[in-house]
């Protein structure tokens, strides 16, 4: 079903809001096509409730190789 619909999602990087998770509303600069589970809130779970339990305030943390970004907007 996936390989079936992902080609037809919008292909326009831009500005895009999160619509769920721990994330939502947070802005992503991606495309539908691109990152739908990042827009969706749907990516990551498992190192995001890692990051609740371990990642204080005040503390550094480097993201290396980035790419969106959702990793790093976590952090913060």
């Amino acid at each position: 079903m996936k390989d079936l619909i992902r080609p037809l999602l919008p292909r326009a990087i831009r500005p895009r809001r999160i619509k769920g998770g721990p994330l939502r509303g947070t802005w992503l600069v991606t495309s539908w096509h691109d990152y739908p589970a990042g827009l969706l809130g749907r990516t990551e779970r498992a190192l995001l409730e890692w990051f609740s339990r371990h990642v204080q305030s005040g503390e550094t943390w480097i993201d290396v190789g980035a790419h969106y970004g959702y990793t790093a907007f976590a952090l913060s």
